[in-house]
């Protein structure tokens, strides 16, 4: 009888059975990629099928990157930070949503993005979505001195309302389903100069002003900048038209930063014996293979390594296959 209750981890320190969200990789395979993504230095890669019932491996409806931005910012300096950096406060619509946050290691109070700043008593998420699932501590909400903007408590990850003005970090989310896109264009050609620039997708995620270049067309001396708003390129304006330009140049925007996307996998039991793992999702952004442990299921010894290929985790081999696993 196979099983797959056991734990993977893909970490460099074990990770608590009751885990449920991860720390994405934090490396993408693209060189363009800002340094904002390299502090996460430390893999908390969670791959297998937990066993607690009160965390289950994360389902298909969790939709989003989840991340911890440390700092001291009021709620509205927050929000304005997260989209940025191509997200937004997290909003948690479900209790799937609260352990994926949870599951960051929230040890200090973080703002989400809920606020009944509007009408009292009537909490809103700032994506519009419906504010239908709460995880208030005891007593809260209470409005003490005007108190509507929403965190998350460190001490036992419940929810609390607070002033405008309190200074904390910030649960970033940035949805999966709105990757960064690259930005594209072409340039005109009149009389052998580059005139101008049309955009043809603006793009989505950039964060900053991306780098333009233009190149071909038999000239040379072309210079062009990017302006982005909101995360899309809006505008390219040429600096430099160049000269000599005999045919239609190449303009290339460069890419925006991609959020990573944790790998996920399930282990497989045999007779008390771990026997193999599948891969659910590579994911991506993995610059070095992770290290691999396995927790829980009653039994010990067993070990593990992963193989990333172009920032991909393609396979996990069983180094050994330990003992005694129940579940």
């Amino acid at each position: 009888m196979v099983s797959e209750e056991p734990c993977f981890c893909l970490n460099s320190q074990k990770v608590s059975s009751h885990q449920h969200q991860v720390i994405p990789p934090s490396m993408n395979p693209l060189s363009t990629r800002p340094n904002r993504w390299r502090p996460i230095t430390v893999f908390n890669i969670l791959v297998g099928l937990l066993f607690s019932l009160s965390a289950l491996a994360q389902p298909t409806s969790i939709e989003s990157n989840y991340q911890k931005i440390d700092g001291q910012f009021t709620w509205e300096q927050a929000q304005a930070d997260a989209v940025k950096r191509g997200g937004h406060l997290a909003t948690i619509a479900n209790i799937e949503e609260q352990l994926a946050v949870v599951s960051l290691g929230v040890k200090d109070n973080y703002w989400i993005g809920g606020t009944d700043s509007n009408i009292e008593g009537q909490w809103e998420w700032i994506t519009g979505e419906p504010f239908t699932y709460n995880n208030w501590a005891s007593g809260e909400p209470n409005n003490l001195n005007a108190e509507h903007y929403l965190t998350i408590l460190g001490e036992n990850n419940q929810w609390n309302d607070a002033k405008k003005d309190y200074s904390t970090g910030y649960i970033l989310e940035i949805p999966y389903r709105r990757q960064p896109i690259l930005a594209t264009a072409v340039v005109q050609v009149v009389n052998g100069f580059v005139v101008g620039a049309t955009i043809t997708d603006g793009g989505y995620g950039y964060v900053e002003n991306p780098v333009v270049n233009i190149t071909g067309g038999g000239g040379t001396g072309a210079k062009a900048t990017a302006t982005q708003f909101n995360g899309v390129v809006t505008s390219i304006t040429i600096n430099n038209s160049g000269s000599g330009y005999t045919g239609t140049p190449t303009i290339t925007i460069a890419p925006p930063p991609f959020p990573p996307r944790k790998a996920t996998s399930t282990a497989q039991i045999v007779n008390g014996f771990v026997v193999g793992a599948k891969i659910t999702d590579g994911g991506f952004g993995y610059d070095t293979a992770p290290t691999v442990l396995l927790i829980g299921g009653g039994g010990s010894g067993a070990t593990a390594t992963a193989t990333v290929v172009n920032g991909m985790v393609t396979a996990i081999t069983i180094i050994n296959s330990g003992s005694g696993y129940t579940s």
